[in-house]
């Protein structure tokens, strides 16, 4: 494979990156909705059916989310394991492969506390440690994200400027 090929597959990572961090926040963001709901929620004495069915939906989109970023992240995983060992080598490429791993271990577990609660049969109590759950858990997961996502940037960052400096002593 030529360096320009190289830059290019930097390039497409980097890209990729930065449409995985859009996604990190908007599941970032869901979980500041959750707060929000809960807040108001807390303000008054009981639940409505209607504050159940806006919960619900905000549990839905959360959970939307958590499937569009987990098969977003799985496609650029692939991708990076695909293309970056020539320009890693196989200890850098094996720590990433492990952190990719034990990402997509954390969806795995978030799946479950993300979905399987029937909030219509929770009393306030159990509402509230389940909010506290639900954000402890897609906290976890996106620092874990942007975590890796910073340490890749700045290992192609680097990668990239050497090959740029190459690509213009070379010309």
């Amino acid at each position: 494979m030529q360096e320009l090929d190289y830059l290019g597959i930097i390039n497409a990572v980097i890209a990729q990156h930065h449409a995985l961090l859009g996604q990190v926040k908007l599941a970032e963001g869901r979980t500041n909705d959750l707060e929000a709901l809960f807040n108001l929620q807390r303000a008054y004495a009981h639940w409505t059916q209607s504050s159940i069915e806006t919960l619900l939906e905000k549990q839905s989109r959360l959970e939307e989310i958590r499937t569009l970023l987990h098969d977003g992240l799985e496609r650029h995983f692939g991708f990076e394991e695909k293309y970056l060992p020539p320009l890693l080598g196989e200890f850098l490429m094996k720590s990433i492969i492990n952190t990719h791993r034990a990402i997509m271990e954390q969806f795995r577990q978030a799946k479950p506390v993300l979905t399987a609660p029937r909030l219509q049969e929770m009393k306030q109590e159990e509402l509230l440690l389940y909010k506290l759950n639900v954000e402890q858990v897609v906290s976890q997961l996106c620092q874990a994200i942007e975590q890796h996502l910073a340490t890749e940037e700045v290992l192609l960052g680097m990668l990239k400027g050497v090959l740029e400096q190459r690509g213009a002593q070379a010309n």
